[in-house]
């Protein structure tokens, strides 16, 4: 399965943000005028065009429109495929399949025992109670929650899933992947035998004809 990524490291200028921004769906412009912060409502915009290029290259579709089902998960419209994004800091996650996918990344941050009692199932406790030191922990709870998020994507149903009875450690439509200090979670309905992370280029999704 292909994992489509991008980078915004910044350097894409002003006037090229207001094309992007021109050219997105009316749905999408009233999204990113909400938010108030500068580069999240710049990796707003650039998620949908991260969508757009994952799309073309998966399923060789140019033109087409993002709806939310009834639980509010994005769906492309008139299409039997599926796609999800995820986005963290300064990177955008994408993925396009045949059945339904979910994806989540997300920096490995100091393990919190509470969050991880709250969240985990029994086995995944268990797991962590017997883990070399807290770092060690840290980096097995980021790979477990990225992998609980994308199933929750997956099916639709969000947090509402309850994320203690997803389990992991025995989850078949569940897999991660590390990338530096990040995780990447991936459920998906088909059966996934590889991950292939491909890198977008600024040019890719910057240039509107």
């Amino acid at each position: 399965m292909n994992i489509y990524l991008f980078e915004h490291k910044g350097n894409i200028d002003e006037n090229t943000f207001q094309k992007l921004y021109n050219n997105l769906p009316t749905d999408r412009k009233i999204k990113a005028e909400k938010i108030k912060s500068t580069l999240t409502k710049e990796i707003s915009i650039l998620a949908y065009y991260v969508v757009k290029y994952a799309v073309q290259k998966e399923k060789g579709i140019n033109n087409f429109e993002i709806t939310l089902s009834e639980k509010g998960k994005p769906l492309i419209e008139g299409n039997h495929f599926y796609f999800n994004l995820s986005h963290t800091k300064n990177l955008i996650i994408c993925a396009v399949d045949d059945k339904p996918i979910g994806v989540d990344i997300e920096e490995i941050r100091d393990y919190n025992q509470k969050t991880a009692d709250r969240v985990c199932s029994e086995k995944e406790l268990e797991l962590l109670s017997v883990a070399a030191d807290d770092e060690v922990r840290a980096e097995l709870f980021c790979k477990m929650w990225v992998q609980k998020e994308a199933y929750s994507k997956m099916t639709g149903n969000g947090f509402s899933e309850g994320f203690d009875r997803i389990n992991t450690t025995d989850n078949k439509k569940c897999q991660w992947k590390r990338l530096n200090a990040y995780y990447i979670g991936i459920a998906a309905e088909s059966i996934v035998n590889d991950i292939n992370i491909i890198k977008i280029i600024n040019s890719k999704i910057t240039v509107i004809d």
